[in-house]
């Protein structure tokens, strides 16, 4: 594959003659702009050559274990075929969700007052505080956006019920995620 370097070249397009600036676009392919005026097309030429030459001489400045850590973590992305920044912003987002993220407990505490102020029975709040809190024992401390459904499987299975008591457990669940969801 060809690689776009800069340059400042005169092209005819349609009879006119015109100086085309061209240079490297960030990933892949190129950039091209076209002036009447010479003179407008050189400054731009000068402004990417000196912007192209900082990016250059930045990158340098980068330590070797920057460069063996960049190469490591690109080597391991590109199986999956993500970019370091895609990669990067996920993370993020997920850190961001997390830090936002109340505990198992917090959860538990907070569905049982809106049950409790939406005049839910008694008996009922019994047997979803009973379920919620094995729930929240089990997963003590940890935010809920970090707990998986593979986590809540395995947990569900692990449970010495039937399998009827299992499913009123994840339903409770369910309900219990919906509202951690609807409330941010």
């Amino acid at each position: 594959m060809r690689r776009t370097n800069l340059k400042l070249s005169k092209v005819k397009i349609k009879g006119s003659t015109f100086h085309c600036v061209t240079w490297p676009r960030v990933g892949k392919g190129r950039n091209r702009q076209f002036f009447k005026d010479k003179v407008e097309a050189q400054g731009l030429h000068d402004r990417l050559k000196t912007e192209l030459l900082d990016f250059g001489r930045n990158g340098l400045q980068l330590t070797d274990r920057e460069r063996v850590l960049f190469r490591e973590v690109t080597e391991m992305l590109k199986p999956y075929g993500e970019s370091l920044r895609e990669a990067v912003e996920a993370r993020v987002e997920h850190l961001k969700a997390t830090q936002k993220s109340c505990t198992a407990a917090q959860l538990v505490s907070e569905l049982l007052a809106a049950k409790r102020s939406d005049g839910v029975s008694e008996v009922h709040l019994k047997g979803v505080r009973c379920r919620l809190n094995a729930f929240a024992k089990r997963f003590n401390g940890q935010p809920v956006t970090t707990i998986t459904g593979g986590e809540i499987d395995a947990w569900l299975r692990s449970l010495p019920v039937a399998p009827l008591t299992r499913n009123h457990f994840r339903q409770i669940l369910v309900t219990a995620f919906k509202f951690a969801i609807r409330n941010g």
